[in-house]
């Protein structure tokens, strides 16, 4: 089903995302074009900022006055569809986070230290800083104050502070691990082989230039394989994944990058260095994507309430919620509307955004007529039997060819009425 009122280009805001103090906003367009459209942010009420943007740009970052964690997104420009110009948001609350990292191979020449490409990566997050040592007494030390923490290039450790990692794991930690051409395969296979998600074999000379990238939903939806087109491998250690082990990186002999979950914690092993001696992986514009989506969603995201639906989705709230409107109006129906409101429940209340379904068009899909009509009052809703239906209705045809008949009709009364007079 699609709701349409008006023949004209569409254009829409598929999504919004959090990067404090700012906002990125992503929006589609079924035309091409040079011209601009103007982007609203609003926030308590009020108009806080505003933007332009191409018809074929695809994404833009605005900044968030006081980095608002709720209100709107919406595209000023009228067009077929308004009701998927407007899109509404509810982020939680974060924390900014130290990252700790340790160095083993620390260097003054930048294309042999992968401590030198990751600070240049975290140097483009909002949310995470990354802290570098090169010392294993004072990485140790630090351990149990982060949550997160990035080893490159660590050639061996103790068994007792393999213990410490463990425990730190277990209890919550992330670990992104790279190795170098010092890492012995028995520490990872023997003091760590239950962390580990793979059993690392030696370090080969490869040539591997096509490399696919396997889907989490964790993942931005904008991440794909093309963002690692250019990624060139000339090292890597061959790794046989092991049970529970997913997969991320991988061309059709070897794997690039794994994941195991560890207690309540969670391992990412690259079977290459982050540096430019195995591959130029630090180089691909998905691979700092990529870090920052893991390190959001096992940080965050996992044990986050959802805070953002789409009209008709089940709200994950406590049984006892009651729901209200920023207004202070009880909310009882069914499906709630596109909008902002609060969920009241025992121990607490949670802000939280229902928006459109957003594809191509708006997907309204899982809503029946009757609905829809709720909904959006005195709309038209039409129901295409094919795809090619759908042109047709944005482009307002079908009532223009209605209209034509009807006048066509009208002449031919007129005619025959004058006829038989």
């Amino acid at each position: 089903m699609l709701f349409a009122r008006t023949p004209c280009r569409e254009l829409y805001v598929r999504d919004v995302t959090s990067l404090p103090p700012d906002v990125k906003i992503f929006c589609g367009s079924n035309f091409r074009g040079s011209d601009n459209y103007l982007i609203n942010l609003f926030s308590g009420g009020k108009k806080v900022n505003s933007a332009k943007l191409k018809a074929y740009g695809k994404s833009l970052v605005m900044r968030s006055p006081g980095a608002a964690r709720s209100g709107r997104v919406e595209i000023e420009n009228v067009d077929a569809l308004p009701e998927d110009n407007v899109f509404y948001f509810s982020f939680p609350l974060r924390t900014e986070t130290e990252v700790l990292c340790y160095d083993g191979r620390p260097s003054l020449v930048s294309e042999n230290s992968g401590a030198y490409f990751l600070l240049k990566i975290f140097d483009q997050f909002r949310g995470y800083r990354l802290k570098v040592v090169s010392e294993k007494d004072e990485f140790f030390s630090l351990l149990s104050e982060h949550k997160i923490v990035c080893i490159s290039g660590m050639d061996d450790i103790t068994d007792s502070r393999a213990d410490r990692l463990r425990r730190w794991l277990s209890s919550g930690g992330i670990l992104f691990f790279f190795p170098s051409t010092r890492t012995k395969i028995s520490f990872l296979n023997e003091k760590l082989s239950d962390i580990t998600p793979a059993y690392v074999y030696g370090m080969k000379n490869v040539e591997i230039r096509n490399v696919r990238l396997d889907r989490a939903d964790w993942m931005d939806k904008s991440l794909e394989s093309r963002n690692f087109a250019g990624l060139r491998v000339r090292k890597i250690f061959s790794v046989l994944p092991l049970e529970g082990a997913k997969t991320y990186l991988a061309s059709r002999d070897y794997v690039l990058c794994l994941q195991k979950n560890y207690g309540r914690g969670v391992v990412f092993l690259f079977s290459v260095s982050a540096d430019m001696e195995f591959s130029n992986l630090a180089l691909q514009p998905g691979f700092p994507v990529l870090l920052l989506n893991a390190m959001n969603y096992f940080l965050w995201e996992r044990k986050e309430m959802k805070l953002n639906y789409f009209v008709g989705d089940k709200l994950d709230f406590p049984q006892d919620s009651r729901i209200f409107s920023l207004s202070g109006g009880k909310m009882s129906a069914s499906p709630l509307p596109p909008g902002l409101f609060i969920a009241k429940y025992q121990g607490g209340e949670k802000r939280f955004a229902v928006n459109l379904r957003r594809g191509t068009e708006n997907a309204l899909d899982t809503l029946d007529k009757q609905e829809i009509r709720k909904i959006f009052s005195g709309c038209l809703v039409f129901s295409p039997k094919n795809p090619d239906e759908v042109k047709l209705i944005l482009s307002g045809r079908p009532l223009k060819n209605f209209f034509f008949i009807a006048f066509f009709v009208f002449i031919l009364a007129e005619l025959i009425l004058s006829f038989s007079a």
